[in-house]
């Protein structure tokens, strides 16, 4: 399959001895891996910003290999806008992950910057994929929406006021050596 060129993405191998790299693509969407041993390379592109576990293309090549093309589907957009953003806040920071238990993937959890109108966007994102929402406390307002899906339009939601935990972080006494 053609398409046209591409450049606004990562393209990353792994070669026969678990090397890793990131390519450089030219303008024109050519890219040449150099100086690999005998076997095969894994490649991947993805969008550029796009979390681990979006929308990618991959492709295993035998070392030598000519014209390769790997066609990338840049994923779908889910913009969101928060109706109820302070006036008085410069900006805050966003997550979003697929369904489920972040921790379980680190790599898949996307973060992005909500501007002063309390708008952003997430890219690259798998068609069909239900994902989680959460916004970092904004005062005594926060958010967390399970649920959410690339492709749709616009998503509004809005902050609600949360409850705290208030802690103390500590080491144990006699511990050395930690920065």
């Amino acid at each position: 399959m053609q398409g046209r060129p591409f450049t606004a993405a990562v393209l990353t191998y792994e070669d026969a001895e678990w090397r890793h790299g990131v390519v450089r693509i030219e303008r024109d969407g050519t890219f040449v891996l150099r100086d690999l041993p005998p076997g095969r390379v894994a490649l991947e592109a993805r969008l550029r910003g796009a979390p681990a576990g979006a929308a990618s293309a991959r492709l295993v090549a035998a070392t030598g290999a000519r014209d390769v093309v790997l066609t990338l589907d840049p994923g779908r957009a889910l913009p969101i806008r928060i109706a109820n953003w302070p006036a008085n806040e410069d900006s805050g920071e966003a997550v979003l992950w697929p369904d489920g238990d972040p921790a379980a993937d680190p790599a898949a959890v996307a973060m992005e910057l909500v501007d002063l109108e309390g708008k952003l966007v997430f890219r690259g994102l798998r068609f069909g994929v239900a994902y989680t929402f959460g916004v970092l406390p904004v005062g005594d307002l926060s958010l967390l929406r399970a649920g959410l899906r690339a492709g749709e339009g616009e998503v509004t939601v809005r902050l609600v006021p949360g409850k705290s935990i208030r802690g103390k972080l500590t080491i144990p006494e006699g511990v050395d050596g930690v920065v």
